[in-house]
């Protein structure tokens, strides 16, 4: 076989290989010598294939690119202000709001609370049971000179022919109260010498407590069935004296009304009715002074019984025909107690 059938026999041989591989690219079927069409095609198809699977796809990625960020320039460019744009602040992160609320609700509940203790304080009074003044006044503490002995105990106790003497003391830690015993003490001395009052004869006392008041009241009899009566008030939480407004304020009398009050007790507790011998003129006129004299207030002492009832000490007119002597009277309750010693 010639060199020419050779050839065609090689070119149908590489055009069979090429259609089984799948190439479609068209051969040059001039007849040229095998080296020639060797380095025709290959060169050919690499150079084809590089072109369309990288060159071409990177021109395109590239321009596309170069596309979108012309486009997204051209964008932007439109949005710009003519004026320079402020640098924004930075931003902080924001506090939590925890505590504020926590605080808030904090003082809702402490102005709850006090609006309620002033509704119950103010506005709700008539539901509220009230207290009474001895109570209230208990929680305090007695000024006690000697724990183991009652607010006012006996310094003396005894019977002197057959007549009771007790003596007073007042137990309590003040120089008010230490005044009174003194002047108890210098009396008791006096009377015992005969100076003043003979001791001999019965002589007592009593002592009532309303609230923050100890009342004292101290008396003995002398020759002729008279009588003497000592009054002393006394605060058993402060140790001072108790005045007239005070005694006045506990038993619920103003100052002004006492007088019509004692003669109005006076006379509903000893009509002149009732008085012995009371048609004679000096029985009336012993009478009428001593209307006049609780008229005018010239009493010689006050002081509060039980239940905070008032007494006062009078110089009577009228004992046992023209004698004069003291009595105790009580306001409150409309008595008279013409022996302020055994109070009869």
């Amino acid at each position: 076989m010639d060199n020419n059938e050779n050839n065609n026999v090689n070119t149908q041989d590489n055009l069979q290989n090429e259609i089984l591989m799948g190439e479609t690219t068209q051969t040059n079927f001039t007849q040229q010598p095998q080296t020639d069409l060797n380095q025709t095609m290959q060169p050919q198809n690499n150079l084809n294939l590089n072109q369309t699977m990288q060159p071409q796809n990177n021109l395109n990625l590239n321009q596309t690119q170069a596309t979108n960020t012309q486009e997204n320039d051209n964008i932007f460019s439109d949005m710009q202000p003519a004026e320079p744009v402020t640098p924004t602040p930075e931003i902080k992160p924001k506090k939590s709001k925890g505590p504020v609320v926590i605080i808030i609700l904090l003082l809702l509940a402490i102005l709850a609370a006090g609006g309620y203790i002033a509704y119950d304080k103010y506005f709700n009074k008539e539901q509220t049971p009230q207290t009474d003044k001895v109570e209230k006044t208990t929680e305090k503490k007695v000024l006690l000179k000697d724990a183991n002995q009652e607010v006012v105990y006996s310094d003396i106790d005894e019977k002197h022919e057959g007549k009771i003497k007790r003596v007073p003391y007042i137990n309590i830690d003040s120089k008010y109260a230490e005044k009174i015993n003194d002047e108890i003490d210098s009396m008791v001395k006096k009377g015992l010498e005969g100076q003043v009052a003979n001791l001999a004869y019965e002589t007592d006392y009593k002592y009532y407590v309303n609230g923050e008041i100890v009342s004292v009241k101290f008396s003995w009899e002398t020759e002729g069935s008279m009588t003497y009566t000592k009054i002393y008030n006394i605060n058993q939480y402060t140790g001072n004296e108790v005045t007239k407004s005070e005694l006045l304020a506990q038993a619920n009398i103003v100052e002004g009304d006492l007088n019509n009050k004692m003669v109005e007790s006076y006379k509903a507790a000893r009509p002149l009715e009732s008085v012995e011998n009371n048609s004679e003129a000096l029985v009336k006129e012993c009478y009428q002074k001593d209307v006049d004299t609780l008229q005018n207030g010239k009493i010689k002492g006050m002081y509060l019984s039980d239940n905070n009832e008032l007494c006062v000490l009078f110089d009577l007119n009228y004992i046992a025909g023209a004698g004069i002597g003291e009595a105790i009277l009580n306001v409150t309750s409309n008595k008279v107690f013409l022996n302020p010693v055994t109070m009869q």
